[in-house]
């Protein structure tokens, strides 16, 4: 499972809460697997006989602090991958 966050975003959480004390989770709420993220961008990827296994963090606390539903994670991945289609 992904979650893409622009680097953009993180410095623009560092420039309204320079002062933050503690840990944030920086993920979007909307993961997506490899079977899925290879549709989405039409691109076949070769997998590896390694499997790993992610969890879902909480961005709750992060939220407070930055809303990250303006875009998703595939439109980010378009936004810098260049063998992308849009």
């Amino acid at each position: 499972m992904y979650s893409f966050v622009d680097h953009e975003e993180i410095l623009q959480f560092i420039e309204k809460n320079n002062n933050f004390v503690g840990i944030l989770n920086f993920n979007r709420s909307d993961y997506i697997n490899l079977i899925s993220l290879s549709k989405k961008i039409k691109k076949k990827f070769n997998y590896g006989k390694f499997y790993f296994n992610c969890i879902r963090a909480n961005n709750k606390k992060l939220n407070r602090y930055l809303d990250l539903k303006n875009t998703t994670s595939i439109k980010l991945l378009k936004k810098y991958c260049r063998y992308c289609e849009n």
